[in-house]
């Protein structure tokens, strides 16, 4: 049973079973994530100068599948094809192209994708197998992503960090990351005064308001209690900016009063600030240091954000 297994075992499973029942010469299961495509899994596992050649290629009639969010089949044989299509996929020696979407419960999680440098044209027979493949990954990832939700705020656990960090990994070029470490301050005194059951809702309550405030491109994470790690990828020379920015808007949002059943709840919160690139730091070594920075706006009065150069 494939069930229970990683994505990377599932999508190994999943080329298996099309390599069995399929004529190609490359297959690809790619994830798409805040617009990126990053290989999971590939058949051949070499990465030789041809294949780095047609990358470019391969990401473009990908992005059609995505864009299209239903199955894709090209052929340099279809008599109605596509001049452009025709010269992406003739200029890298692609003679026939079908992808398929992998969905998950929130959007489209990625593609699987068969590549013939040979003319040879796919049936509906194939598009079916691969459909079948993507939706036994989609499950995959939908159990996947579920597993590290935290259960009270619908957040991220910290466990996700590992996650996120392993796709990152795959690309490239890795992101430049703002991250910010958030400290709700006083959170054990509403728990003495007001009751667990009201410091549950509050932290549901400032969960939501952290998605509103940050959007789908954030990967907001509950670290454990009352503390919480934001993610979001950035430009170099944009990354602190916008990091303030998100700041000062999460600030303001917080000086709005929380409605409990025992009473309203003013919580304010702290939050440390550093920005820098994958390919020099890790996200532990930026989690570290923002966490600093938070605790430094905790010893100088709370409630405000600091910046801090990454060492």
């Amino acid at each position: 049973m494939i069930y229970g297994k990683s994505i990377e075992e599932a999508g190994q499973y999943a080329i298996d079973m099309i390599k069995e029942f399929i004529s190609s010469d490359r297959i690809f299961i790619m994830s798409h994530l805040r617009d990126t495509f990053s290989i999971i899994n590939a058949y051949p596992h070499d990465k030789g100068t041809s294949e780095f050649e047609q990358m470019n290629a391969i990401d473009s009639l990908c992005r059609i599948v995505i864009e299209s969010k239903k199955a894709v089949n090209l052929s340099s044989l279809d008599k109605n094809k596509d001049a452009t299509l025709t010269g992406l996929m003739g200029d890298k020696a692609i003679y026939s192209f079908v992808g398929v979407p992998i969905f998950s419960k929130r959007d489209i999680y990625g593609v699987i994708c068969i590549i013939s440098t040979t003319p040879v044209q796919y049936n509906y027979r194939v598009i079916k197998l691969l459909e079948g493949m993507a939706l036994m990954l989609g499950y995959i990832v939908e159990l996947k992503y579920e597993t590290l939700k935290d259960g009270l705020t619908g957040l991220y656990q910290r466990s996700y960090i590992d996650h996120i960090s392993q796709q990152w990994n795959l690309r490239e070029k890795k992101p430049h990351l703002s991250l910010m470490y958030i400290d709700i301050d006083n959170f054990k005194q509403i728990n003495d005064r007001y009751g667990h059951i009201t410091g549950d809702a509050v932290l549901q309550c400032i969960a939501k308001r952290f998605k509103q405030v940050l959007g789908s491109e954030a990967v907001i994470i509950r670290m454990g209690g009352d503390e919480f790690v934001v993610m979001l990828e950035a430009t170099e020379s944009g990354a602190e900016k916008r990091a303030e920015d998100l700041a000062e808007s999460l600030l303001d949002v917080m000086r709005k009063p929380i409605q409990s059943e025992r009473g309203v709840v003013i919580a304010s919160i702290s939050i440390g600030i550093c920005c820098g690139s994958l390919e020099q730091l890790t996200i532990d070594e930026l989690i570290q240091e923002a966490d600093l920075a938070m605790y430094g706006v905790k010893h100088n009065g709370k409630g405000a954000y600091k910046l801090t150069a990454c060492k």
